[in-house]
């Protein structure tokens, strides 16, 4: 595992204002403050700044779930630092949000102190809970991550061991049963062991043993050999520890060291033959960022399957639908062109009288003495009535007949199409297309008959006295008719 996570987001630390708790505090601070100067020189501008809360160890009532919720806005990876006991409460909160079966967060567990190889087991038990809690706490330990200081595995610090054990049980009395001393006697003796060696080198150099800024300096930036192995100080005479990283084993529920992170060496290892459990069944590390980010921008619209799918029929449908509409026009059309409802036979005009439906010829009438203009007219047996244009019934409809010079028309495509338009045309300036006939000799067209005449029979009839009101309103018409062009 070679730096698995980029972004640590949360760090939750108990509050108690105690010596014992306070260190809480002051364990998580440095962790939130490297991680900022290592997001502001980071090149990943999605990182979100680290996330931190306190609560308060003394409230044995105090519900984690808020807390918890809040955090899942802002990491997937959480610093703990407080007692076993709160974290376990904290963790089974965790398990009641669904945060260890989704697999998607682990825990960090900061530890103070070492513990005894027996503290290692059953970490999760607790024997006033019920055994239903006790069973969600240990699968809730499978997404934690335990890190506490290292205590030395060599025999050199099995004999310091031994030493120290047996001075404690001859000059103070029963023996614990502890089958190590925690690295923190060991340290203990190591500082006495840093102050000698920077003594004896002030002494060498000439300087008192009262000299405390120069023994102070002389112990800045050493490495010396110690109970557990080398280990060093650095410029601000503060020890490189080391620190062990424990998972819980499922089947056995205890804890065993898998990695380790050697301080005067800098240097991370792993425990050979063992690997970390992840929790939800991963057999990797989570990531450390949602996919499409905290707040969901990097996924503007995320499509399943079943979504693209539904999508891709439903345009299929429409072109369909309008491949379907334009299909049912375009033959509704031409079944309108092949109906020709503007085609009308010979035998269906009635020429003559209204009552005396027989055929007649029609002949000149309004003929002024010395004009040049002349009217085809149709007698109607009325007084004072002319037709001032060839007509005929057709359908008991009064229609201007317009004979064709052709004695022949070919009903092509573009011709039906052009009857069918203009049959659908209607305006008041307009005289209406009633139809044609093609099987007349020769064939003709009809079309709606203006009672008045033409223009010229108005204004040439001198029956009619029209002012110049009515002149300029026919002007106006025309202009009209014009315009319609």
């Amino acid at each position: 595992m070679k730096e698995p996570f980029d972004i640590v987001g949360a760090s939750i630390y108990s509050n108690r204002t105690d010596n014992i708790m306070v260190a809480g505090y002051f364990a998580v601070e440095p962790i939130v403050r490297m991680l900022v100067e290592k997001r502001t020189g980071s090149a990943k501008k999605s990182s979100k700044p680290p996330h931190y809360k306190s609560f308060d160890e003394g409230d044995p009532s105090a519900d984690f779930r808020p807390l918890l919720q809040e955090m899942m806005g802002h990491a997937r990876v959480i610093v703990l630092c407080a007692p076993t006991k709160s974290v376990r409460r904290l963790l089974l909160a965790a398990e009641s949000l669904g945060m260890i079966d989704s697999g998607e967060y682990v825990f960090l567990n900061i530890e103070l102190s070492a513990r005894s190889e027996k503290a290692n087991h059953n970490i999760w038990w607790d024997e006033t809970d019920s055994a239903e809690n006790n069973t969600k706490s240990k699968k809730a330990f499978e997404s934690v991550l335990t890190i506490r200081p290292r205590t030395p595995d060599s025999q050199q610090y099995r004999q310091f061991s031994d030493q120290v054990r047996n001075l404690s049980v001859n000059e103070f009395g029963p023996d614990f049963g502890v089958e190590y001393v925690t690295p923190e006697a060991a340290s203990f003796y190591e500082a006495v062991l840093l102050y000698v060696t920077a003594l004896k080198d002030a002494l060498r150099k000439g300087f008192s043993p009262k000299d405390g800024k120069e023994i102070y300096r002389l112990m800045q930036n050493r490495t010396i050999s110690g109970i557990g192995g080398n280990f060093s100080i650095d410029v601000n005479n503060d020890r490189h520890v080391d620190f062990a990283i424990l998972d819980m084993e499922p089947t056995t529920g205890i804890l065993r060291e898998v990695a380790a992170y050697l301080g005067t060496d800098r240097r991370y290892i792993e425990v050979p033959f063992t690997e970390i459990h992840w929790a939800g069944g991963r057999q990797t590390p989570p990531p450390d960022e949602p996919k499409c980010g905290f707040d969901g921008a990097k996924c503007v619209s995320v499509l399943t399957t079943s979504s693209i799918v539904a999508i891709v029929l439903s345009i299929l449908l429409m072109i369909v639908t309008v491949v379907a509409y334009l299909s049912y026009r375009h033959h509704k059309k031409e079944a309108e062109l092949a109906m020709m409802t503007w085609l009308i036979k010979y035998d269906d005009l009635k020429f003559g009288g209204k009552d005396e439906l027989r055929r007649t010829d029609s002949r000149q009438s309004l003929l002024k003495m010395g004009d040049n203009v002349s009217v085809d007219t149709m007698a109607m047996g009325l007084t004072r009535k002319q037709i001032f244009a060839p007509t005929a019934y057709c359908k008991k409809q009064l229609c201007a007949v317009k004979k064709l010079n052709s004695q022949q028309i070919v009903l092509s495509r573009p011709l039906l199409k052009e009857f069918k338009v203009i049959q659908g045309l209607t305006h008041d300036h307009i005289a209406r297309f009633v139809g044609a006939c093609f099987d007349s000799e020769p064939p003709c067209l009809l079309f709606e008959y203006c009672p008045r005449g033409s223009l010229e029979d108005i204004l040439e009839n001198e029956e009619l006295e029209l002012d110049w009101m009515f002149r300029c309103g026919i002007v106006i018409l025309m202009y009209f008719g014009c315009c319609l062009n």
